[in-house]
């Protein structure tokens, strides 16, 4: 990715520092990042297709894998007789099923608090590392080496506009033409 796309990223996205990620959902095979409302009244989403982290304590608490994992009150009740998991009868789809689900609730619901973004660092390879104040790390991670899309971040700064990035930039036009009326 070119410095100058990875420059423009990090400017679109220093709109989200001080601000807390109050949402994290799933959809199919895609993953929700809801920033919370801004202090000026705007929100941000950022919408990832690629592999993503949550570490906590310098451990990895859940991966974005996880959403094909059940959920640790399944886990030990979906038995099969000889004791051991049920995968076959193991159904990830409905919200609530996966270890994902349960992470993303536990330490991204309404009610958590200090998820705020205090550093947000954007490789050359559009990987994301957002760095809370409470020491937390949220890692997004593109698995793509082409133009498959990784993640895309849409702001009302930017009314009907969406910033979306692949290993080699940013590619949507329309947002390379918004941005020479937004100082980035």
């Amino acid at each position: 990715m070119k410095k100058q796309d990875v420059l423009k990223i990090k400017d679109a996205l220093s709109t989200l520092f001080g601000q807390p990620i109050r949402n994290l959902t799933r959809g199919e095979g895609i993953y929700h990042v809801g920033i919370a409302e801004l202090d000026f009244g705007d929100s941000g989403t950022l919408h990832i297709m690629c592999s993503m982290r949550f570490v906590c304590n310098g451990e990895m608490i859940f991966t974005s894998e996880d959403i094909f994992h059940p959920n640790t009150a399944l886990e030990s009740t979906l038995l099969r007789d000889d004791g051991h998991f049920d995968w076959d009868n193991f159904d990830y789809n409905p919200y609530g099923n996966s270890f994902y689900d349960e992470m993303s609730e536990k330490y991204f619901s309404s009610d958590v608090d200090g998820n705020i973004v205090k550093d947000i660092h954007v490789s050359k390879f559009a990987d994301i590392i957002f760095t809370f104040e409470n020491g937390n790390t949220l890692e997004i991670i593109n698995d793509s080496s082409g133009y498959s899309e990784c993640w895309r971040f849409s702001t009302s700064h930017l009314p009907n506009t969406t910033l979306i990035v692949t290993s080699n930039g940013i590619v949507n036009m329309q947002y390379r033409k918004a941005i020479g009326h937004f100082s980035l």
